[in-house]
Formats: structure tokens, C-alpha cells, sequence
């Protein structure tokens, strides 16, 4: 999950760059993935630009993986028992001039899914002007996220998207409301799936 400063052609340039390298760079580690990203934001962004990233790194039998943050909005492990963040250390947004990359081990635990979003959720503001804030959002995702009858990915970002419109009620948003939930497959007894599907 990516955010550039600016809007327009430019952030659509930069979006595009970052997918290619990404892509190409899909089986390096992931701190070498983002070393990569960053260097080449240095290279072709201007001094006031830059973009904050976030990653989960996940392997989906062992529920183990890495999460690294580059002054992006938490991601967060959600489930019926809470909202958690996940810690991703402590970096510049990309661009910036990373001097170590550092992923941070993380665990998932069972039931719970992987959220991450754009500070444009937070932000959204409802008809009086009042921010949603990080405390609300973690309030509605754990509200659809919970239970074993949640349902799949799609039904509940659809279940998140009618609740943030809601909120803004006829507000026109000031920014993105992107976000994206995901979890390891789970099979009929509740175990990991072996079909080879490893997000719903």
C-alpha cells in the first residue's frame, strides 16, 4: 500500500514506476524491494515529493511473515478479539533517503485478516467536518471483520465502503479512500488451505 504526495499525472507516473519495480523485484527479499523503490524515488522525484509505503510479507501456511512501514498509516491485524497494528519500524517515507530497511517479524493469528489503507479513511470527514479518525476506523473494520460469518474479502470491503459512505454522508472526499483486506485461505476445517490460494 502506497501513498504519493500530489495528484494527477505525476503521482500516476510515480504509482506506475513503483509497481514495476515491485513486480520485477517480486522475488527479493523485501527489504531489498524497498531499498530498490526507494533509491529510484531519489532519483527522479523532486526534493518536496515523496510517498509512504507500507508491506506485509506473508507466508501463508505458517500464518509468519514481515511487515515494514515507511511512514504510512499502520496496517492492522483485525479479528473478532480486536484491531492490533502491525510494527514496521521506524522509517522516512520512500524518497526520503532510507539508510536501513528493517521488516519487522509478525505473526497472524487465526481468524484474523490483514487490513491497510490510505490516510484519506482517516480523514474522511462527515457532514459536520469531523474526521473519522484512526479510533473509529479501527471500530468499523473490527465490527465487520469479526466472526466466522464475516463472509469474503469482497463482501466485507463492500460492507466497509457503504459504512465510510455513510459517514461522509453528501461530503464530496478530499482525498482516496483506498484500502485492502486480505487473509490466508482457510479451508473447511478451519486449517490453511493447500489449494494454492493463499488471499480471499
Amino acid at each position: 500500500m502506497a501513498d504519493t504526495v500530489g495528484k494527477g499525472l505525476q503521482a500516476a507516473l510515480i504509482a506506475a514506476g513503483l509497481h514495476a519495480i515491485f513486480h520485477t523485484s517480486a522475488e527479493s527479499p523485501l527489504s531489498e524491494s524497498v531499498a530498490a523503490a526507494d533509491r529510484y524515488l531519489r532519483r527522479f522525484l523532486s526534493d518536496s515529493s515523496f510517498v509512504t509505503f507500507a508491506a506485509v510479507e506473508l507466508d501463508p501456511l505458517s500464518r509468519r511473515g514481515l511487515c515494514v512501514n515507511c511512514g504510512h498509516p499502520p496496517i492492522f491485524a483485525v479479528s473478532s478479539a480486536g484491531t492490533r497494528e502491525l510494527p514496521g519500524g521506524n522509517h522516512l517515507p520512500l524518497g526520503l533517503g532510507l539508510e536501513k530497511v528493517k521488516c519487522v517479524p509478525m505473526t497472524l493469528g487465526p481468524g484474523e485478516w490483514i487490513v491497510g489503507y490510505t490516510d484519506g479513511l482517516t480523514e474522511l470527514s462527515d457532514p459536520s467536518g469531523e474526521f473519522l479518525g484512526i479510533e473509529r476506523l479501527q471500530q468499523l473494520l473490527a465490527k465487520e471483520c469479526a466472526g466466522t460469518d464475516a463472509g469474503p474479502a469482497e463482501a466485507i470491503a463492500a460492507r466497509i465502503t457503504a459504512s465510510l459512505d455513510a459517514y461522509g454522508g453528501n461530503r464530496r472526499a478530499d482525498d482516496d479512500r483506498t484500502f485492502f483486506i486480505a487473509r490466508p485461505a482457510i479451508s473447511i476445517d478451519g486449517g490453511p488451505s493447500g489449494s494454492g490460494e493463499t488471499q480471499e
